[in-house]
């Protein structure tokens, strides 16, 4: 239902401010240069085992742990109590009848959107983040650019100025798949 995913849009967005880059508009950093960096990070088995621990104990996903430490460092690096990112989906919800058969790239990419309290404790705070993602997973497939046009930002802005690309799938295959 397009009318109800955008109504869902434009209220999440409602009010959102775009997070900046952290240190934009520095001198030594030319504006409108172009230029977009990729930064991969793999982890080790240790971190990433006390990361899946952290995950388990608050009964949220590692994408969302993930997520709150790259939030967490905008935050604290851009001086806001309220940051969005923007989040890559699989695009291949489990409720569609043979999904795993069909062919085809289903990806998406979605504002991820959350306010940082002082009085919150990580456990509140890392429910918060993982209830809103239950709540946008069912408007996940709506184009990128239609969320846009729906909460007014059809400028060259947007609606976030980082991504997140969580790939969750043992080191062998990703090597295969990269052509490694």
């Amino acid at each position: 239902d397009h009318s109800q995913s955008e109504r869902f849009w434009k209220e999440y967005l409602s009010g959102m401010a775009v997070t900046p880059l952290p240190f934009e508009g520095l001198d030594r950093i030319q504006a409108n240069t172009g230029r977009s960096e990729q930064h991969s990070v793999v982890l080790d088995a240790s971190l990433t085992e006390q990361l899946k621990e952290l995950a388990r104990e608050q009964a949220v996903t590692l994408n969302t742990v993930l997520q709150a430490a790259w939030m967490l460092l905008l935050s604290i690096y851009t001086g806001r109590d309220e940051v969005t990112i923007g989040a890559t989906l699989s695009g291949r919800p489990p409720q569609l009848n043979d999904i795993e058969r069909i062919v085809g790239v289903f990806l998406n990419t979605i504002p991820v959107r959350a306010e940082l309290s002082k009085q919150a404790t990580l456990a509140d705070w890392l429910q918060s983040l993982h209830a809103d993602s239950i709540a946008c997973e069912p408007h996940g497939y709506f184009p990128l650019a239609d969320i846009q046009r729906v909460c007014g930002r059809n400028d060259a802005q947007g609606l976030f100025n980082t991504l997140i690309v969580f790939d969750n799938q043992p080191r062998e295959d990703a090597d295969r798949y990269a052509g490694v």
